[in-house]
């Protein structure tokens, strides 16, 4: 009965399939955890320093000192998402070694072996193995050994290898299909562990917790954590006070206080009470200097004041706790203005816009709205501003003249050292931007028609046209050009050529071509020279197209200005093309746009230009005459009227086949009728 009831059941379940499931599944977290781990010691210990964190100027020199202290070496992998992504790796590595160590003993799927089973060979005897099977199953039997189920489940396999060995049909189904009780149904299973398997109710369990706790859990705070941040990671909650707040009398001086309303910025305040001492005495130093607060919450005052004694360049006046919190709002700055800037343009507020721009500028730099744009060389203070470079010969008022001014009668360098004189001329050839910039005003397909080389340079497209045809009456291109070199402040706005090309309600296209006249070919624009700001900063520029301001009369308020578009040129090359696109006006006549370019860090080097061009009206227009096959399509029915006359077909086609039958129907009946009166009318001649 015994070796009965164990034929009838399956093969033995191993964990060695679940070892290699295990294994596969480690190697999906293995793979890029172990990556992070390396990459993040490599660039903590072994990287070489990159441009952001070498010192180009004595200026930078603590700075980027700071950088290295706070990015490399233990300070860099001093943040839990390495601390527990290395503690997890640990874990993960110990199990993988754990499970390599059960593969290397006991990796092989378990077979059904019966002379393995017995301890003999595959020539022995039939006597030999009686005489196998008596003494292990003495060995294992259950009444011999109660409560082993080990030994239970030896006691089976012994009790089927015996079978499968004497058994005629049972050793001929082992030797064909390597199971005594023969061909076996495929059996496919999740490589689980035994203990599992022979607990369902385990699985159940563990399913349950799966799908109703832990993964409802994790969706939920993932999409109540995500559903707080919009676009460039800025929460919503801080849009909706820069909305409040924002006005469209805001200058520079009062945006500070608005920033200083951030989620983020409140979420950084540091509540302390030896702090507020300091705070006090901050803002006793600053009150003159700053615009009165219209709000008193510590988060925003704290953040005002901390502000404001940075661009005021007073760090040294802060507490060491002080610094690291200034810090700290700094390190999240460009993301946020950046939404301030979103919001004014939204709103269709220029000043508001451009002073957001400014203020970035002023933060970015460390100086205020109303200091002199010189500061921002290296080595260059106050005094040396005031006494010597604004007055005299060759004296300039903006770095942009400064720039422009040759290395022999730069003023302000005689009281510094020969290295500080090297790092200023430095700066002012190679790091601060020197950009010519032109302009193209034209409608996209008049472009692609009359520019030639140019169009082909800048989209790879060919102009077939012949090269003598050097003007094209039907274009009209609006060409204007700002150089470091040749720059004039003095220029005014210059005229469109005349031609015919832009009409009533046609999509304009302004394209700015930026050739960065101190970056070499190949090369990238280099990282901002700002001392004072705690991060690297990358240079971009602000383009604001507009309508050209209307003088206002004496005594009137200025007319409202219309921004056509506002984007952000961050391409990093020599040269750069962007372009901007608004709608002609409705109406013809003659317009003008300014374009602004405005430096996202830099203060004096923002550039404007009024660009006129004039409007046809759109009667003008020659007819159009379309393609003959253009015409041709047109004719042709589309799939839904060639659907619709197949049904109508098969319609009249049915109503036709009704019509045909009822006819029959009917030529039958009337010859019916006919034959029933001529049998009556016989009947009547016979009477």
């Amino acid at each position: 009965q015994s070796v009965n009831r164990v034929s009838k059941m399956a093969l033995d379940y191993d964990n060695s399939a679940f070892y290699y499931f295990a294994i596969t599944c480690l190697f999906f977290y293995l793979i890029p955890g172990s990556y992070y781990v390396i990459s993040e010691v490599n660039e903590a210990f072994f990287a070489g320093n990159s441009k952001a964190l070498t010192a180009r100027t004595g200026a930078e020199a603590t700075k980027a000192q700071k950088l290295k202290k706070n990015t490399r070496g233990f300070a860099r992998l001093r943040t839990w998402t390495f601390i527990i992504n290395l503690f997890l790796l640990v874990i993960a590595f110990v199990i993988f070694a754990i499970l390599v160590l059960n593969v290397i003993s006991n990796g092989e799927v378990q077979r059904f072996d019966p002379y393995q089973i017995l301890g003999i060979d595959a020539e022995t005897s039939t006597g030999e193995i009686k005489k196998a099977y008596r003494k292990l199953s003495l060995k294992y039997h259950p009444d011999k050994n109660p409560g082993d189920k080990v030994a239970e489940e030896m006691f089976m396999k012994i009790a089927k290898a015996y079978e499968s060995l004497t058994d005629e049909t049972a050793r001929e189904n082992y030797i064909k299909f390597g199971n005594p009780d023969g061909k076996q149904s495929l059996e496919v299973s999740i490589g689980l562990p035994v203990w599992l398997l022979e607990n369902p109710k385990v699985v159940m369990v563990l399913y349950l917790i799966a799908m109703c706790v832990i993964i409802p859990i994790g969706v939920g705070l993932w999409y109540s954590n995500s559903k707080q941040y919009g676009e460039k990671n800025i929460t919503y909650e801080t849009y909706s006070r820069f909305y409040q707040l924002l006005t469209e009398q805001h200058r520079v001086k009062m945006l500070p206080e608005v920033f200083g309303s951030a989620e983020e910025c409140h979420r950084i305040y540091a509540a302390k009470v030896d702090e507020k001492e300091q705070f006090s005495k901050l803002f006793g130093a600053l009150r003159s200097k700053m615009q009165r607060p219209r709000f008193e919450q510590p988060p925003i005052l704290q953040t005002n004041l901390l502000l404001h004694a940075h661009m005021l360049r007073m760090r040294d006046e802060l507490t060491p706790t002080m610094n690291k919190h200034l810090d700290s709002v700094l390190d999240i700055f460009p993301e946020l203005v950046e939404g301030m800037i979103e919001i004014a343009f939204q709103r269709r507020w220029l000043q508001t816009t451009i002073a957001t721009i400014k203020f970035s500028q002023c933060v970015i730099q460390g100086l205020w709205h109303d200091s002199s744009s010189l500061l921002q060389i290296p080595y260059i203070t106050e005094n040396e501003v005031k006494q010597h470079m604004t007055r005299g010969k060759n004296a300039v008022k903006t770095l942009r003249e400064y720039l422009l001014t040759a290395d022999s009668d730069k003023k302000g360098l005689n009281d510094l050292k020969d290295d500080e004189k090297a790092d200023v001329l430095m700066v002012c050839n190679e790091i601060f931007p020197r950009l010519k910039v032109d302009y193209k005003l034209f409608v996209e397909d008049d472009e692609e028609e009359g520019f030639g080389d140019d169009y082909e340079e800048l989209t790879g497209i060919s102009n077939e046209k012949e090269e003598d045809e050097k003007v094209n009456t039907s274009s009209a291109v609006v060409k204007a050009g700002i150089s470091m070199s040749k720059y004039d402040a003095s220029k005014k706005a210059r005229e469109a050529i005349s031609g015919d090309s832009i009409y009533e309600g046609d999509l304009i296209t302004l394209r700015i071509n930026i050739d960065r006249e101190n970056v070499e070919e190949g090369e990238e624009a280099p990282f901002v020279h700002a001392p004072s700001f705690p991060r690297p900063v990358k240079e971009f520029w602000w383009a604001v197209l507009t309508d050209k301001p209307k003088p206002a009369a004496k005594g009137a308020p200025e007319a409202p200005v219309t921004i056509y578009a506002i984007e952000k040129i961050t391409n990093q090359s020599k040269k750069v093309v962007h372009e901007l696109r608004f709608g002609a006006p409705p109406k013809a006549g003659t317009y003008a746009v300014e374009i602004h370019l405005i430096s996202n860090c830099y203060m004096g080097l923002d550039m404007s230009e009024v660009i006129e061009f004039n409007v046809s009206d759109a009667s003008e227009l020659p007819e159009f005459v379309p393609h003959p096959e253009d015409v041709a399509l047109d004719d042709e029915p589309t799939l839904f009227e060639q659907m619709m006359a197949a049904n109508q077909d098969v319609d009249s086609s049915d109503e036709e086949n009704e019509a045909g039958e009822e006819e029959e129907v009917s030529t039958s009946r009337r010859r019916k009728q006919a034959g029933d009166d001529d049998s009556d009318s016989s009947d009547s001649d016979s009477d």
